[in-house]
């Protein structure tokens, strides 16, 4: 059995240099199947994407998006997000390539799908044809903590800016990520 799998995923790779494409999620050991918590921050958020570049007009709009900002009350953004609360969420990836996000009660926030690109690199190919614009982000797990890194090109177009708002909304830096929904 451990031949044939090892055969299963020498064969899936020599293909993957013919074509170009690499084995689809599940393929081989997958180490990131199954549910990741941590608790998030509007803070966290905020700075992530000031560092990556993105404009206060796309910040505005991706925290109102995760509901950690309100255009109508008073205030900017980092007076709203020192008053907002730091809340569990937690996402999943399948051995079938299906990624979602859920909200602090376990509700489904986000559906999408995701691929393996290469090394600890993964693309989310509805989410790209949604914002217009491809998305790679890279992953580490070490010690059983998860932690990514959203690869943001230095010149980004609005659309690279949309995409990559969600990407930093899912994957900003900060605590790690634990197994557990």
């Amino acid at each position: 059995m451990v031949r044939m799998r090892a055969l299963a995923l020498l064969l899936a790779v020599s293909a993957s240099s013919i074509t170009g494409a690499l084995p689809a999620a599940g393929a081989g050991s997958n180490p990131l199947i199954g549910s990741w918590k941590r608790t998030v921050s509007c803070t966290a958020f905020l700075s992530a994407m000031r560092n990556a570049g993105i404009t206060e007009t796309v910040q505005k709009e991706w925290l109102a998006n995760v509901g950690a900002f309100d255009p109508a009350q008073p205030g900017d953004v980092d007076t709203q997000c020192k008053n907002a609360p730091h809340v569990k969420h937690s996402h999943f990836f399948t051995k079938t390539g299906k990624f979602g996000s859920r909200d602090p009660n376990g509700t489904l926030a986000d559906t999408g799908d995701y691929r393996v690109v290469g090394p600890h690199s993964l693309s989310f190919p509805s989410h790209a044809r949604e914002f217009g614009y491809p998305i790679k982000v890279r992953y580490r797990i070490s010690a059983g903590k998860l932690r990514f890194t959203v690869l943001v090109p230095r010149s980004c177009s609005e659309n690279c800016q949309e995409a990559n708002a969600w990407a930093l909304s899912a994957f900003y830096p900060g605590p790690p990520f634990t197994r557990g929904r």
